[in-house]
């Protein structure tokens, strides 16, 4: 009688550890992450200040924007900076702006759809820009972590 009910509790534990098998054995998809794991291995590979806008909107996740500066800056200071492409702001030295991009409603962003490709990164979740410089460094970092530029960047 004992081993009418061991039966099916035998079947699942062998099923269940042939699923833990194949989760461990089998290739993981690529990972393209979200703005804040991009965030999170520029920080793990290069520490930065990190500086969220001054009113971050209520859909922040599709629609924000995080600063990675080399030096402490305010949010009201990043916030200030001349974003158009026709007057060249020098105070972007060392300074980076991670800007999320999925909300539908957000129709037209101004530091990314003005200014030149060369001056931001586009990873169709997020985009990154600023500071030339650093902005090579990223590129290569979130690169190293599994993050693919979209399409035509």
């Amino acid at each position: 009688m004992g081993t009418q009910y061991l039966k099916p509790w035998l079947l699942a534990a062998v099923v269940a550890v042939f699923a833990l098998a194949a989760g461990y054995v089998l290739p993981r998809p690529s990972r393209s992450g979200d703005m804040l794991d991009a965030v999170a291995a520029v920080q793990r590979h290069s520490p930065r200040f990190l500086v969220s806008e001054p009113m971050p909107p209520a859909n922040w996740t599709k629609s924000g924007a995080l600063f990675l500066c080399r030096t402490s800056r305010t949010a009201e200071e990043l916030d200030g900076l001349n974003k158009h492409p026709t007057h060249a702001d020098s105070r972007w030295a060392g300074i980076l702006c991670f800007k999320a991009t999925i909300d539908p409603d957000q129709h037209y962003v101004p530091w990314i759809a003005d200014h030149p490709s060369n001056w931001w990164l586009d990873y169709g979740e997020f985009v990154v820009f600023g500071d030339a410089v650093m902005l090579q460094e990223v590129r290569t970092i979130l690169a190293d972590a599994g993050f693919r530029l979209a399409l035509g960047n």
